[in-house]
This record gives structure tokens, C-alpha cells and sequence, in this order.
């Protein structure tokens, strides 16, 4: 993938909404955590796949000087993927450097690049496209405002969580509605990194369930030294009872959340819900992990019903399916149907690769796409497993059978084409003819309602 015209949204197959969807996973992917660090994980993630140390076999091999979440420096493994703050020490432990990144392209190179692929014709500019382009336009901060020099603007996202703290207690102000505000705008929409977000959350609902409110300016500026020293201090004074109490419920509230943002995300039928439900699930994970480290490390005492291992745990599957993702989106789905069909020649069942694209573990999809990568794999070529394939790709098609769990548009699009290559490859002409009048057909009035919306008053 380059920055010239080899550079493919989804292969450029025609199939709706796959240019928002891979600008909206490539967006989510560099709202985890902080531009700069987001870059430098990145980078060193994808140099590591390339070169995991192969001459350390039946080893640990660990990465010095790598930066968490939050910019602190340590050490870094990706099988499994781990962050620790001190060396490892262990007998099968090697502590390497990192190797060098500069030929791999920054993650925020690669979201400028998709946004200029999703403004190509080929893709209908649909009014959510063009929304989604003006936020990753704010994000990468590539229009024309202009800061002056020397000076670091306190981000939009901070002053809408400053502002909902300074209206607590205002009659008429619906402190839940108020949050579930929040959400959209700074989460969803990216204002804010996943991390941050997560810190300033935690901070707004630990004072809101105390009814103990920062009063000086700044309250959610370096959010994490915030909460930290507010924590600190309340564990020290005569409400340290009542905070251990709320840490309780913040942390277990969280830790239950992102486990059922997670469920969701695998059993919708939307790649755009699985997305927005792995972001929560993310967020949901980061602010239980935040109140065990915090609880022990001021030795609060709070009951968890989870540790702070897990909440990593969880923390770092969800970052990693979303990361999963990025690829998949730009380039051609071809490249994974051929993985599946290397899969597929060693013996793997069905069932095993779906879960390796589609688990607790590894949310990357939701099962129902997982499934349907299968059955474009069994259906490449005639052979023994086509029938089979064929049979799943029908099924598939009628699911679900709730109007409540519909497909999305981009689902119903990827369905009727892999319908359509299988068609070609049995010879079957008519079905064939019937899913590309289909597919034709879907695009057209795609294409025509954005056109339309375009020219409308206002437009």
C-alpha cells in the first residue's frame, strides 16, 4: 500500500459503504491511544511481524524503549501481545532493541491515504462518507486552520467533558443524557483518543457518584495525573469509605460493559456495529484496567470482581482487532480468502477459522462475515468443499432472520458478490444474471440518492 495509485480501498470492489467502513476502522484503529504513540506502536508492531527474531525460536523475545498507552516507556512482546514497565528477566526471555521503522508507513499516514481513496468517484460520496471524511479531516488536523506558533490548543473533547462538570447540579441538566452526549461526540466521533476519552470518563463518574467536584480550572487537562491525585487525595481524607465503594462500581461496571460490547460486536450482523461496539468495548476495557492499577497502586481496597490482568487482557484484544482490521479494509479481500484457502488445504475446519477471525479473543469480524470468508474460499474453484461452500454462502444470505438484526448494507452488497463469483465458477448463468442485476441495481440507487442529496438546498 502506497500513497500512489496502488493504493485500493477493498481491492476498489463495488460493494456499498466499503470505503466509510475501512475509514472508519482505520480511524479507530489511531483513536486508540495518542497520535504520536499510536504512530510508534504501529510501526513497530508491523516491523516486528516482519521480523519476530526467528533466530530466538522456543523464545519470549521482548522489545526495549517502547512506549504503552500513556507514553510510558518499557518493554513490549507481541506473542502474546504484553506491555511491562520493568525487564523481563525470565529464563526464556531475550530483550532485544526494537528494529528500526523508518521504511514502515506511520498508521496516520495510512488514514490520509484512505481518506483520499474514499473521495474517489469510483465510491458514492453518501452524506455519512462525507461526515465521517470531515472528522478524519479534524482528526489529522489537515484543513486550513492554523494555530499560532508555540501554542498546544486544549483539545475540543476536554472542554465538552470540562463543561459537563461545570453544569452538574444545574436544574434542568440531565447529567445521563449529558454523557450519553459525550459518547457520541468524543468517542464515536474520535475527538478524543480511546484512551483519553476513558481517563476523562472515569474521572467525570468518580466525582459525579461522590458529588465531590474538582473546583479548580483544568480539572480534565492531563486527565491521568487528575485522576491519579484525586484518588490519592480522597483515599487520604473521611471520604476514602464511600470512594472505594464507587471505585468498586466504576471498575466492575466497566469490566461488565466492554465484555458485552464485545459479545455484540461478534454477534451482529454490521461490520459498522462491530466497529462502534469494539471502540466501546476498548473504552470499556481501558477504564477497568485504569481502576485496579489505580485501586492497587493506592492501596484502596475496592472489590473487583475481575483483575487488572483480565481488564489488560481484554484491553489488548480489542486493540488488536481493530488494528486487525486495517489491512483487510485496503486491500483486496482476496489476499485473507487466500489465507483461508491455504487453511483449508492443512485440515483446519471451518469452525477453527472462523474463531480465529471471530472469538472473545480475536473480535477482528463479526461471525457472521467470518463465515462468509469461509464460504468464498470453499467456492474459489469447483473441488470437494464447494457444495459446502455453497450451501453456507445461501444460508448466510437469509440470515438473520430478525428485522431487529438486519444486515448491514455493506453485508448485503459482499453477500450477493460472493453469490455472484460462486455462480460464474458452477457455470449457472441465471443466478449469475440475477445477483449482477442485483448488485447493478443496489448501486445505482446508491449513487443516485447521493447525487440527490448533493444538489439539495443546503447540500
Amino acid at each position: 500500500m502506497a500513497a500512489d495509485g496502488a493504493y485500493k480501498v477493498f481491492g476498489d470492489i463495488a460493494v456499498p459503504d466499503a470505503a466509510e467502513l475501512a475509514l472508519r476502522r482505520v480511524l479507530s484503529a489511531y483513536r486508540i491511544c495518542d497520535a504520536q504513540i499510536a504512530d510508534t506502536k504501529w510501526q513497530i508492531e508491523q516491523v516486528v511481524k516482519i521480523d519476530p527474531g526467528i533466530e530466538y525460536s522456543g523464545k519470549r523475545v521482548w522489545y526495549r524503549n517502547v512506549s504503552d498507552n500513556h507514553g510510558v516507556i518499557g518493554y513490549i512482546s507481541t506473542q502474546p501481545a504484553e506491555f511491562r514497565p520493568t525487564a523481563p528477566a525470565g529464563p526464556d526471555d531475550v530483550v532485544l532493541d526494537p528494529p528500526p521503522v523508518d521504511k514502515i508507513p506511520r498508521l496516520s499516514a495510512h488514514l490520509y491515504w484512505t481518506l483520499k481513496s474514499s473521495q474517489s468517484p469510483a465510491w458514492p460520496q453518501t452524506g455519512t462518507l462525507k461526515d465521517l471524511q470531515e472528522v478524519v479531516y479534524d482528526v489529522l488536523d489537515v484543513d486550513s486552520r492554523t494555530y499560532d506558533p508555540g501554542t498546544e490548543p486544549v483539545p475540543e473533547g476536554i472542554q465538552l467533558f470540562a463543561k459537563v462538570a461545570s453544569q452538574a447540579g444545574t436544574p434542568g441538566i440531565e447529567l445521563p443524557k449529558q454523557i450519553a452526549a459525550l459518547y457520541e461526540a468524543c468517542l464515536f466521533e474520535a475527538r478524543l483518543s480511546i484512551t483519553t476519552f476513558s481517563t476523562c470518563m472515569t474521572l467525570l463518574q468518580l466525582q459525579a457518584m461522590l458529588n465531590l467536584w474538582i473546583e479548580q480550572p483544568g480539572a480534565f487537562e492531563s486527565p491521568l495525573q487528575r485522576l491519579s491525585d484525586f484518588i490519592q487525595k480522597l483515599g487520604e481524607s473521611e471520604h476514602q469509605l464511600s470512594l472505594v465503594e464507587v471505585l468498586a462500581a466504576i471498575g466492575n461496571g466497566s469490566y461488565t460493559h466492554a465484555t458485552e460490547a464485545v459479545k455484540s460486536a461478534l454477534n451482529c450482523y454490521s461490520l459498522t456495529q462491530t466497529n462502534r461496539n469494539l471502540v466501546l468495548g476498548c473504552n470499556h476495557f481501558f477504564s477497568a484496567m485504569l481502576v485496579a492499577k489505580l485501586n492497587d497502586l493506592f492501596h484502596q481496597g475496592a472489590k473487583l470482581t475481575y483483575t487488572e490482568v483480565l481488564a489488560e487482557e481484554g484491553f489488548a484484544c480489542t486493540q488488536a482487532a481493530l488494528s486487525g482490521g486495517v489491512y483487510f479494509l485496503l486491500q483486496s479481500p482476496d489476499v485473507t480468502i487466500d489465507s483461508i484457502l491455504g487453511q483449508l488445504a492443512s485440515g483446519d475446519a471451518p469452525p477453527t477459522i472462523v474463531n480465529r477471525l471471530s472469538s472473545i479473543v480475536t473480535p477482528v469480524f463479526h461471525k457472521w462475515f467470518a463465515r462468509s470468508l469461509v464460504g468464498a474460499a470453499q467456492t474459489r474453484s469447483p473441488g470437494p468443499d464447494f457444495d459446502a461452500g455453497l450451501a453456507l454462502l445461501h444460508k448466510l444470505e437469509s440470515e438473520p432472520q430478525s428485522q431487529a438484526d438486519a444486515k448491514g448494507r455493506f453485508e448485503e452488497g459482499w453477500i450477493d458478490y460472493l453469490l455472484l463469483l460462486a455462480c460464474r465458477v458452477a457455470n449457472d448463468q441465471e443466478s449469475a444474471g440475477t445477483y449482477a442485476s442485483r448488485i447493478a441495481t443496489r448501486l445505482t440507487l446508491i449513487a443516485a440518492s447521493s447525487e440527490q442529496a448533493a444538489g439539495a438546498p443546503g447540500a
